[in-house]
C-alpha cells in the first residue's frame, strides 16, 4: 500500500513539473538530440567480419522519421553471426524497447531480464516465432539510456530542460544484438560485445 501511494506521489509531482517544462521548452525532449555517426561502425571487429547490411522497411521508417539505423550482420570463422544494429535519432519518441517490436512482429517473447555481458549491462529476452528462436541483447546510451518506470515523457522534458540551460546539445545510442538461440548463443553474444566494445564506447554521447 505505502508502494503504491509513494509511486502516485511521484507520478503527480512530475505531471505538475511537467506543466512548467511543457511551458517553457515545448516539445524540446523530441527536437534537439545530435544524430550519431553509427555508420561509421568498422566492418571488422576482432574475430568478427561484416557479411552484408540489412535494408529498412520504408514502413518501419516511416514510424521513426529521426532515426538514422545501421543494420548489419557480422560472422566469425566458425560461421556462428550476429545481427548488430545501432540506432540513433533526434527526437526520443524514436527509441523503442525491442521486446515490444518483437511482439508487435508476431513473435512469442520470454520475459525481459537483466544482465551483465562483456562488463555491459543489458536487457535480455528470447523471442520464438515460426520455430525460430532468437536471443537478444540490448542497451541504451545517452538520453535514452533515461527510462524511469513512470512518467517517462515528463521526466525526460524535465532532463531536456536542463540540458538547454547548461548550454549541451545532447544524444543518445541504441544497441541490439541478436544471434539464433542454440545453446551457446549466450557465449556468442558475449563474444561479439568484448570484441565490439572499444568502438561502441567511441559512439557513446559524451558528458552526459
Amino acid at each position: 500500500m505505502q508502494g503504491t501511494q509513494i509511486r502516485l506521489v511521484v507520478c503527480i509531482v512530475l505531471a505538475l513539473a511537467a506543466l512548467v517544462v511543457n511551458r517553457a521548452v515545448g516539445r524540446l525532449t523530441y527536437d534537439k538530440m545530435a544524430v550519431l555517426p553509427v555508420h561509421t561502425f568498422p566492418k571488422q571487429v576482432g574475430e568478427w567480419k561484416f557479411v552484408r547490411e540489412l535494408e529498412q522497411d520504408p514502413q518501419v521508417m516511416k514510424q521513426l522519421p529521426s532515426a538514422v539505423i545501421t543494420d548489419r550482420i557480422y560472422e566469425r570463422k566458425d560461421g556462428r553471426t550476429v545481427n548488430l544494429t545501432l540506432l540513433s535519432a533526434r527526437e526520443y519518441v524514436d527509441f523503442h524497447d525491442p521486446w515490444f517490436c518483437f511482439r508487435g512482429q508476431g513473435f512469442e517473447m520470454s520475459p525481459k531480464r537483466r544482465a551483465t555481458l562483456a562488463g555491459q549491462p543489458l536487457d535480455e529476452v528470447v523471442a520464438d516465432k515460426d520455430g525460430y528462436r532468437l536471443r537478444a541483447v540490448y542497451w541504451w546510451k545517452g538520453r535514452a539510456a533515461e527510462r524511469p518506470k513512470y512518467a517517462p515523457e515528463q521526466w525526460n522534458r524535465i532532463l531536456a530542460l536542463k540540458a538547454r540551460l547548461q548550454g549541451r546539445q545532447e544524444a543518445a545510442l541504441q544497441v541490439r544484438i541478436l544471434t539464433l538461440d542454440e545453446p551457446d548463443a549466450r557465449g556468442v553474444l558475449e563474444d561479439f560485445i568484448a570484441a565490439a566494445q572499444p568502438e561502441l564506447k567511441k559512439l557513446e554521447p559524451k558528458d552526459q
